[in-house]
């Protein structure tokens, strides 16, 4: 059964493909919500990360296949649904964003089992609140 529930996202950076530990990260709890909705916020700050840092190039990797399919705007979907689509919005702003800057950017879908960095930090911010926000790093 899906619906709303105890939410938080995990976003982390890598600097290159081929390291093993994230650069850096951030969590934060959300409260009561879907899990896509804690999927766009997510999305949100890295993309918002994105703009400020100016990589040339940046792959977004989200475990929400219906918000990968929204942002890729592919098979058709289109975010119709009114408790996403201001998130969808903003993200998609931001993508503009990018583009004007000509960084390349994509968002990617990945099954939650590969996207175990972002998913740990998750439920950390849901469990334990006091230490969200970006890492220490």
């Amino acid at each position: 059964l899906w619906g709303k529930g105890a939410a938080g996202y995990g976003a982390a950076y890598w600097k290159s493909e081929i390291d093993s530990e994230p650069h850096a990260t951030f969590r934060m709890a959300i409260g009561e919500e879907t899990n896509n909705v804690a999927e766009y916020c997510g999305l949100r700050k890295c993309m918002e990360r994105a703009v400020a840092a100016g990589d040339r190039h940046v792959v977004f990797e989200v475990d929400s296949d219906v918000v990968a399919k929204h942002m890729a705007k592919r098979d058709g979907y289109t975010c119709g649904s009114t408790d996403l689509r201001p998130y969808y919005e903003d993200c998609w702003k931001l993508g503009q964003k990018l583009t004007a800057k000509n960084i390349a950017w994509e968002v990617r879908h990945i099954y939650r089992e590969y996207n175990q960095t972002a998913d740990g930090l998750a439920n950390l911010a849901i469990d334990d609140p006091a230490g969200n926000g970006p890492s220490q790093r």
